[in-house]
């Protein structure tokens, strides 16, 4: 491998790494007027204080003011 070679190498690689970029889950700022259309997590049933939450007790609406429903597993049973 030939000095120039190697250089080409690695400005490929670094080319190859930039273009991968980073993953970003949140809302983008495109998204924000859009928020109160997603769903979130409501209570559809009176729950006491102690009370375990099923999934009768919880569901999945709109406006998406609430918690998202990706944590639904999370507090069930809880």
């Amino acid at each position: 491998l030939e000095p120039n070679e190697l250089k080409l190498l690695c400005d490929g690689v670094k080319t190859a790494w930039q273009s991968i970029g980073d993953v970003d889950y949140g809302k983008k700022s495109s998204e924000l007027g859009n928020i109160k259309f997603r769903r979130s997590l409501y209570f559809v049933r009176e729950i006491n204080k102690g009370d375990e939450i099923t999934e009768k007790s919880i569901r999945s609406v709109r406006p998406g003011y609430g918690i998202p429903p990706k944590y639904l597993k999370k507090i069930i049973g809880h």
